[in-house]
């Protein structure tokens, strides 16, 4: 594959990712498909991705006090390991956008280079981009089943 494709790829499995947090906003709130759409139609594609990620926590840890539980000290909403995951998926995903393909070099599938301040080169071999793939796959499943882990 072209340096091109695996961009394209990382892009559209984000999106995917980004629409399954949509769909999952809309529906705590809504509830019914035709309104779901409707609300992402007319509010949710208004929203950053930082919005619709933060409203994503923010849900999912009141449906953790509706279960009894308490954070603490020692003790957090798992939603903040898994919201944080997601967090690190979208910086990765905005230098695939917005990064410059750097020169293809032997044993990467992809390497972005910006040039903001001084120089940044991201690499990954095919190993290192199956695995991020791997996981913007499992969020998104995870949103889409209501059983995020």
């Amino acid at each position: 594959m072209t340096q091109d494709e695996y961009r394209g790829i990382f892009i559209s499995e984000f999106a995917t990712l980004e629409k399954a947090i949509e769909y999952y906003l809309a529906d705590y709130f809504m509830g019914s498909p035709a309104k779901n759409y409707e609300m992402i139609e007319v509010i949710i594609e208004r929203l950053s991705f930082d919005a619709k990620r933060t409203a994503l926590k923010t849900i999912l840890d009141k449906r953790m006090d509706s279960t009894g539980f308490k954070p603490t000290g020692t003790k957090k909403y798992p939603s903040g390991k898994i919201v944080e995951e997601i967090r690190k998926l979208q910086v990765i995903r905005n230098a695939f956008a917005h990064y410059h393909l750097a020169d293809k070099r032997e044993n990467f599938a992809i390497r972005l280079v910006n040039f903001r301040d001084k120089a940044e080169v991201m690499e990954y071999t095919i190993d290192q981009f199956n695995k991020e793939i791997s996981k913007i796959k499992h969020y998104t499943s995870g949103i889409l089943r209501n059983n995020l882990q």
